[in-house]
């Protein structure tokens, strides 16, 4: 099947019965593709993460979804525990993201080529999604990513307006910016159209908010499956 959008580009994966629910809730409301999170803290065990990835795509496969893609949210501060989960789990998802804990966490992901996408929403850190940070992503083609969810339950006073300024600095630092649901439930899916207003709401011109969940994380799914095949053996390298 053609890949096309729009893109959640984050479900949570809670358990094979409700993900399947939430995957299709999702289809039904318009989305084409789908990308479904399994989230790794620092006092997880690597078991428990391997069982639910066996999980989650025995689950794809046994509904017989096309479309669908794996994908690991990395969550700590400690710069060597996520080098660690990078060496060891970057082949094993589509995607990896991460939610950093730290200023130097932050700094860390942004330069790592190997994470896909940062999730903005540690309000102690706000302020240092700066213009260094957007240099960083840059450089790295690293995506800022907003989850509908955890901004909309979110009671940070300040939200808004930082909100708006990191949006504007990653515009004009030619930052890629994706927004997705970041649902748990069936209940709590968004509508494409539902997750570009809140983009546009803020302040972001609607031909951005609309790449925001169609080009930008479809480009993404695009060069990790390439990654991810035979044909790629290294950055720049691959086999004719």
């Amino acid at each position: 099947m053609e890949l096309r959008g729009p893109v959640d580009f984050c479900v949570y994966y809670r358990n094979t019965e409700e993900t399947a629910k939430l995957v299709k809730m999702a289809l039904k409301l318009g989305f084409k593709t789908v990308v479904v999170s399994i989230t790794l803290k620092e006092q997880d065990d690597f078991k428990e993460l391997i069982t639910k990835t066996n999980e989650l795509k025995k689950m794809i496969k046994e509904h017989g979804f096309e479309n669908i893609f794996t994908r690991l949210h990395i969550i700590g501060s400690d710069i060597s525990w996520l080098k660690r989960c990078l060496r060891k789990l970057r082949y094993e998802f589509h995607i990896i993201s991460s939610k950093p804990l730290n200023v130097e966490a932050l700094r860390f992901v942004a330069r790592d080529r190997r994470v896909d996408s940062i999730v903005y929403g540690d309000r102690e850190l706000a302020k240092f999604f700066d213009k260094s940070q957007m240099k960083l992503m840059r450089s790295t083609g690293t995506i800022l990513e907003l989850q509908f969810n955890k901004l909309w339950s979110s009671t940070h006073k300040g939200l808004i307006f930082n909100l708006r300024r990191t949006l504007g600095l990653a515009i004009k630092n030619n930052v890629p910016i994706v927004i997705s649901s970041g649902s748990s439930t069936p209940k709590n899916v968004k509508t494409p159209l539902q997750l570009a207003s809140l983009l546009v709401v803020l302040g972001m011109p609607y031909s951005y908010a609309k790449q925001a969940i169609y080009n930008t994380p479809l480009n993404v799914i695009k060069r990790n499956i390439h990654r991810l095949s035979k044909k790629h053996t290294e950055p720049g390298v691959d086999i004719v």
